[in-house]
């Protein structure tokens, strides 16, 4: 074969496949092919149980032409390479439902339109490569591939390349790469570093029972979700923070109940810490229409809005007026960030938003959900460190709290 690149080797076990070829124990490289057959792969090889470094080349997965997509929405760009590619089972405790997971960092995918405006109206500023993390639901075929039928984005902003692996409680954590290429090569000289891992995230079977709908768009239309029409159950992949992170918590900057408290709009606080944890709960009208704004990193000249529109169906770190810089003096990539996110529709009501807002320094992360996750950075001013929120339509607050977060003990 001639492969645009292998690496990232990963070993697991998958008894439906591995029985297959005899082997209890198995692995992948992560690669792809070029030629008539090019595209992304991996590299399925049988490990020897008596001597993990005897690898027997069985054969490739994930046969398919490059920048392959379900959709352009909801699931991610599979591009022409694929790092870091693992695969691990999970079940959900309470319904017995089980799936094997597929996992793949992305390399060479399309450019998602929202890029491409930015750099059609910014070609002078720093721009990103094109790289996505997707995960799926490994089923098999009769010829011993894997087919996608559903699958998702681990991540809409700048984490790749994740580890995963498994807790000794059994819970399955994945550690992954905040790639940083949005300071232009003099700015990253001034800083002295670039780059840094995210916090760790728990992967779970996420099942939903009772659901008939959602927002806007078609449960069926959905690529993201495994739609079980008959029961009214959806399945997915659940990411949330690791649950170890609220040990970090330190002083309670702000608490809001709707029970006890005015309804929040405007300025929360005028000054936040540099590090802090963010939880918002919000609550839809049986319309299921509104619109939530957070300011965060806030001054009289900049800000960053994270958003989140029903109707719309996106949640979007907004960040082109999160600096103010002078190009001729390196500049700045501040392409908002967006992922698709939809809120379930029961019988008698909507499903709640929540939102956990990681700041530390120049990084952000946000999860929804369980089912949208949002890695970034954020180039303020040291002055800017205000928070602030916009309720519009029926979309209230129905919780929030912030917290200061303290160190894992690293650094002084």
């Amino acid at each position: 074969m001639d492969v645009t690149g292998f690496r990232d080797p990963s070993i697991f076990e998958w008894p439906a496949l591995g029985d297959k070829f005899g082997y209890n124990r198995l692995a992948v490289l992560s690669g792809g092919v070029q030629g008539d057959i090019e595209g992304p792969r991996m590299f399925l090889f049988g490990v020897d149980p008596s001597n993990l470094a005897r690898w027997t080349f069985l054969q490739t997965l994930g046969t398919m032409k490059r920048n392959a997509r379900l959709d352009t929405r909801w699931s991610g760009d599979f591009g022409t390479n694929w790092e870091c590619g693992t695969f691990f089972p999970l079940i959900h405790n309470a319904s017995g439902i089980e799936r094997m997971i597929g996992v793949v960092g992305v390399e060479g995918g399309h450019l998602r339109e929202h890029v491409k405006s930015y750099r059609k109206l910014n070609p002078s500023r720093p721009h990103r490569d094109t790289r996505y993390c997707n995960w799926f639901f490994a089923n098999l075929t009769k010829d011993n591939d894997i087919q996608f039928d559903t699958t998702g984005m681990m991540d809409s902003g700048e984490w790749y390349a994740p580890s995963v692996f498994q807790h000794p409680d059994g819970r399955r954590i994945a550690w992954g790469w905040i790639v940083e290429q949005d300071i232009s090569e003099k700015l990253a000289a001034e800083k002295g570093w670039i780059g840094c891992l995210g916090i760790p995230r728990e992967l779970s079977l996420g099942v939903y029972e009772g659901v008939i709908g959602t927002c806007s768009t078609s449960l069926a239309e959905i690529t993201s979700l495994e739609v079980e029409s008959a029961q009214n159950r959806i399945v997915t992949l659940d990411i949330r923070p690791l649950r170890e992170l609220e040990s970090l918590r330190r002083a309670s900057l702000y608490e809001y109940d709707y029970k006890s408290s005015s309804t929040p709009n405007g300025i929360i606080l005028k000054q936040a810490p540099d590090c802090y944890e963010l939880l918002l709960r919000a609550e839809v009208n049986a319309q299921g229409h509104g619109s939530i704004s957070l300011k965060i990193r806030e001054s009289s000249s900049v800000h960053t809005t994270i958003s989140f529109d029903t109707q719309r169906e996106e949640l979007v770190i907004h960040r082109q007026a999160s600096f103010v810089d002078d190009e001729d003096e390196g500049g700045i990539c501040l392409q908002d960030e967006i992922a698709a996110l939809t809120l379930f529709r029961y019988t008698s009501h909507f499903e709640s938003l929540e939102l956990r807002v990681f700041v530390d320094k120049d990084v952000v992360e946000v999860f929804a959900n369980g089912r949208a996750a949002i890695a970034t950075r954020i180039y303020a001013p040291k002055d800017a460190s205000g928070i602030s929120i916009v309720q519009e339509g029926e979309l209230r607050v129905s919780e929030m709290q912030i917290w200061e977060l303290g160190g894992i003990g690293l650094v002084n």
